[in-house]
């Protein structure tokens, strides 16, 4: 048992005899103390943790700095990515112990990929960017004393950066405006989170465009880029507290999705007079629900630094993937049963079966993962408005979101019932291969944000969030083969019925 009358141990009792409202200090300065009485009751041998850390990371710095000296880009990517992933298996020692220090290699690393990954390619861009990471992390195992960043900054502080560097790469100041720039992305993660629970699209944008137009912030297009971002920003009103339309706007923004994969999965068991596989839908669902909450509140409590928005991306990306693969599997089938004669054939088949125990697993997979994928995160979302928001907006919010969702679910269904079953899997189909684009998409998408995937910008295209388009060559190409797929399936469907004919 921990000594409660240490110093420590006497913070603690006072921080938790605070009364009154419950706001985000108060649950901060409650936090704070906790960590302190922990770690005064549990110390760890910090030498030999650091010891430890630079043993992981130096085999992979010196691989690093050999691909940097050849200036061979590729062998670069690769050192990297090894090097990233050595770092955030290990990051601990320095997150838990020094926020300052970890903020500092964080950063660097984010410069350090972004200087690989422009273009055209800058080596010694690259190795001042590595130096710098080498340097983050040299000043935390020596116990170099680094400068907290000020806990007052607002989403405010971070435009009027934005608007000096604009303003210095108009007048021809490059130099200084990358440094503005570079400012900026290092406070970024202490005022994103207004950002992420207004407008995820936009704070998307900011983490992917910051770091390209700060290099490249001397052409007239990346100037344009500040330009709408710095608008954009200056849009959101971060001194208001939440209401009940925000809290009911992020589960319907994440639940409307879900719901039309799940009850997709429930038309065609009906249409297929499947029904006995209905239970195993519901209990995906109801499972990705109840896996949601305990996720998220596992993240949120137990390890904070996994919630945060980049550890999140990479577990929402991942889960993404998974669930467009079973999505592709489940139009094929629905494909398949999109002709009346396809149809009849199909029916004689379940009339012979006794159990399609195979089918239905898959169903439970795919709506577990639907409403997995979106739940954990509207979670979390949730949790960050929390401190802003009376208990009555927040319940009214999702009370609300709830009556819409059901509502919905009731007219889809009732609508599905008007249509001959090979005509339900015919939408349905085209409905699960345009969801499957999107998430594939957006899927990609979160796991370059995190440095999982690479990303190659694709100059003067498009991005549309709602459709999971983005500007990069690896989320183009792998939604032109996505169509190439569905194209091909389409027309090996449509050669099979002209067969059958």
């Amino acid at each position: 048992m921990g000594n409660h009358d240490s110093a420590a141990g006497q913070e603690v009792s006072k921080a938790l005899d605070l009364s009154g409202q419950v706001t985000e200090e108060k649950l901060t300065q409650i936090s704070s103390a906790l960590l302190k009485f922990e770690k005064e009751q549990n110390p760890v041998d910090l030498e030999a943790e650091k010891k430890k850390l630079l043993s992981k990371l130096e085999p992979k710095f010196e691989n690093l700095q050999k691909a940097i000296s050849a200036k061979d880009l590729e062998a670069t990517r690769e050192a990297y990515k090894k090097m990233n992933s050595t770092w955030t298996t290990n990051e601990s020692v320095v997150r838990d112990n020094s926020t300052a220090h970890y903020g500092k290699v964080e950063t660097a690393i984010s410069f350090l990929r972004s200087a690989i990954e422009t273009e055209p390619t800058n080596f010694d861009m690259i190795q001042s960017s590595f130096d710098d990471l080498k340097t983050a992390i040299d000043n935390f195992v020596k116990g170099e004393k680094v400068q907290e960043a000020a806990g007052n900054l607002t989403l405010k502080d971070g435009i009027k950066l934005l608007e000096e560097a604009l303003s210095l790469f108009q007048s021809g100041d490059d130099k200084k405006a990358a440094a503005k720039m570079k400012e900026f992305i290092t406070i970024w993660p202490t005022i994103e989170g207004d950002v992420s629970v207004n407008n995820p699209s936009l704070y998307t944008k900011v983490e992917s465009q910051t770091p390209v137009i700060m290099v490249k912030g001397s052409e007239e297009k990346y100037q344009k880029q500040l330009e709408s971002l710095i608008s954009e920003l200056s849009q959101i009103d971060t001194t208001t507290s939440y209401h009940f339309f925000d809290a009911m706007l992020i589960l319907l923004r994440e639940g409307v999705e879900a719901l039309l994969i799940v009850m997709a999965l429930i038309t065609t068991l009906k249409a297929s007079k499947m029904k006995k596989g209905l239970k195993w839908v519901y209990a995906g669902a109801a499972s990705g629900a109840l896996a949601s909450a305990v996720i998220a509140a596992l993240l949120q409590f137990l390890f904070p630094a996994v919630a945060s928005g980049s550890n999140r991306e990479i577990i929402e990306g991942a889960v993404g993937i998974f669930a467009v693969a079973m999505m592709i599997l489940v139009g094929i089938w629905l494909h398949s049963k999109a002709s009346i004669e396809k149809w009849n054939d199909f029916m004689e088949s379940q009339m012979k079966a006794v159990t399609a125990t195979g089918s239905f697993l898959s169903m439970f997979a795919l709506s577990f993962l639907a409403v997995f994928r979106e739940g954990a995160e509207t979670i979390l979302f949730y949790a960050g408005i929390l401190p802003r928001i009376t208990m009555t907006d927040f319940l009214l919010g999702i009370g609300l979101a709830v009556l819409v969702l059901v509502l919905l679910a009731f007219i889809m269904s009732k609508a599905s019932g008007l249509l001959k079953p090979h005509s339900i899997f015919f939408w349905l189909t085209w409905l699960i291969y345009a969801l499957a684009f999107k998430m594939l998409g957006v899927s990609i998408h979160a796991l370059q944000l995190t440095n999982i995937l690479p990303t190659h910008l694709i100059n003067g295209f498009v991005t549309v969030d709602w459709m999971g388009i983005y500007p990069s060559l690896e989320v183009v190409i792998s939604q032109a083969l996505f169509i190439l797929l569905v194209v091909y399936v389409s027309f090996k469907n449509q050669k099979s019925e002209q067969q059958h004919g």
